[in-house]
């Protein structure tokens, strides 16, 4: 990591997997972006994702008042995701491009993983035809 201390910075994540626990009981927390790819720099933020049981229901607000908690943390910005409420594609960038850093339950981890890959399997299925047009005529909507 760039600017970075990395023991400070993992002191600050177990203290942010900590709230991130006791307040939405997630069954796994990820971190993705720059950080989970040691590339954090200065002007950085930190990206969070957590998956919680599927009847969960989190407020938007109480997660925005948590991510500004864990920014003080962190002294920078963070991005606090609810996996289970994000799109198909952005689902699979968190749990399959993130790095796992917390996990209560890898039985129902791991089926909302393969839950996860199915739709975005469903998705590309669904929107080939629509790429492939697009691909072939080289224009969207009639525009090059």
């Amino acid at each position: 990591m760039e600017v970075v201390n990395k023991v400070d910075f993992e002191l600050q994540l177990k203290e942010a997997v900590d709230i991130i626990v006791k307040y939405f009981d997630p069954i796994a927390i990820y971190l993705f972006g720059s950080a989970s790819r040691n590339e954090l720099r200065k002007d950085s933020d930190i990206d969070l994702g957590f998956l919680t049981d599927y009847n969960a229901q989190i407020d938007e607000y109480d997660k925005f008042i948590k991510a500004q908690e864990l920014a003080d943390i962190f002294k920078r910005d963070v991005d606090l995701v609810h996996v289970n409420s994000a799109s198909s594609v952005f689902k699979v960038q968190i749990t399959y491009n993130g790095k796992l850093i917390y996990c209560s339950n890898n039985n129902k981890r791991m089926a909302f993983e393969m839950q996860t890959l199915k739709e975005y399997a469903i998705l590309n299925e669904e929107r080939k035809e629509i790429v492939d047009n697009i691909r072939e005529s080289g224009t969207v909507y009639g525009r090059k």
